[in-house]
């Protein structure tokens, strides 16, 4: 055998490893918790919000269904990991996407701006059902 040739424990080495891997990747992904993540993210980019947890819990899970259990876990893992520092800016590109959706979807559901401190006063969640968010829409024509 030559000197670059794959011997039969170093191949059986690196499956293992690629294996192991694998599995923890696969086990992270099922085990994350997305509601976590959405509040501390919202924490993180809005600052503190005076919200019920119901009302919160309504909003996670519906931000969740609407963008995608897998994607979501796919960003947590791309937002807590440098193992993916390969792809810089494509990581940015995707976490930055998430970052304002998550903000204008939780902005235009609530009463965020009908209030003067979301910190203090009280924000309602309205729903998954959102209005039309053109302030410039006419609907008396007709």
């Amino acid at each position: 055998m030559s000197g670059t040739s794959l011997s039969r424990r170093s191949f059986l080495k690196v499956a293992a490893v690629g294996a192991g891997l694998g599995g923890a990747v696969f086990y992270g992904v099922h085990t994350l918790n997305t509601q976590n993540f959405i509040v501390s993210s919202l924490d993180r980019l809005l600052g503190k919000l005076n919200i019920s947890d119901e009302d919160l819990q309504l909003f996670c899970d519906h931000f969740t269904a609407e963008y995608g259990e897998m994607k979501l876990r796919a960003i947590i893992i791309l937002d807590q990991s440098s193992m993916f520092d390969l792809v810089v800016k494509k990581r940015a590109i995707w976490i930055d996407k998430y970052e304002r959706k998550l903000v204008t979807d939780f902005m235009m559901s609530t009463n965020y701006f009908q209030v003067s401190n979301p910190a203090t006063e009280a924000l309602q969640y309205y729903g998954a059902n959102r209005p039309c968010y053109n302030p410039f829409a006419r609907f008396d024509v007709g």
